[in-house]
């Protein structure tokens, strides 16, 4: 009996889980910058960054040179979240100017010889957010005021839009700004929601 008992095994049954893995989610997101001079033949350069092209959106920037009476033109930045997860996109601006030196136009206009210069401030732009008219008629200094710390959702696979459209007063733009610059600087973070 037992004998013929040692002949029999016992039932098992094995379930295997293999391969188990986490893949990181991503937020990605990639600045495209354009723009345009207001009149045929001025100056207007867009610059690209640290990066190979302006795909990559790495520092990319503008030039506008010699800005004159009348001149105008606009920046415009195309913000895309190409992540995987929604996040939230803020602004961090910062507007500088120069007055570099007075030439003897700008000492005859009476010129305070300000450090910053008077081009900042008589530059005037209008501001756009998605195709929505957001600030009208400010002046160039006024967009640090105003975009600074600008907070809004981008959502996976979203994309949004911020132009800048300014222009040279005819008939506020005068001497005293003759050799000034201005300098916009804007990072742009997304951050996860």
């Amino acid at each position: 009996a037992l004998l013929i008992g040692g002949l029999y095994g016992a039932f098992d049954d094995t379930e295997t889980s293999i391969g188990n893995t986490f893949t990181a989610g991503s937020l990605n997101l990639i600045s495209v910058i354009d723009g345009n001079a207001g009149a045929v033949g001025d100056n207007f350069t867009i610059n690209e960054g640290a990066g190979v092209d302006n795909a990559d959106g790495i520092n990319d920037n503008v030039t506008f040179g010699e800005v004159y009476p009348g001149a105008s033109g606009n920046i415009t930045w195309t913000l895309s979240n190409i992540g995987t997860l929604d996040g939230e996109l803020t602004l961090d601006v910062a507007v500088y100017g120069d007055e570099n030196t007075c030439t003897e136009p700008e000492l005859a206009a009476f010129d305070t010889d300000d450090a910053d210069g008077e081009l900042i401030s008589k530059l005037t732009c209008d501001v756009f957010i998605d195709g929505t008219q957001a600030y009208n008629d400010i002046a160039l200094a006024m967009l640090q005021t105003n975009l600074d710390g600008y907070i809004a959702p981008l959502g996976a696979g979203d994309s949004t839009e911020i132009r800048v459209e300014w222009s040279a007063d005819s008939g506020a733009f005068d001497n005293t700004v003759q050799t000034d610059t201005a300098q916009i600087d804007i990072t742009f973070v997304l951050t996860q929601v």
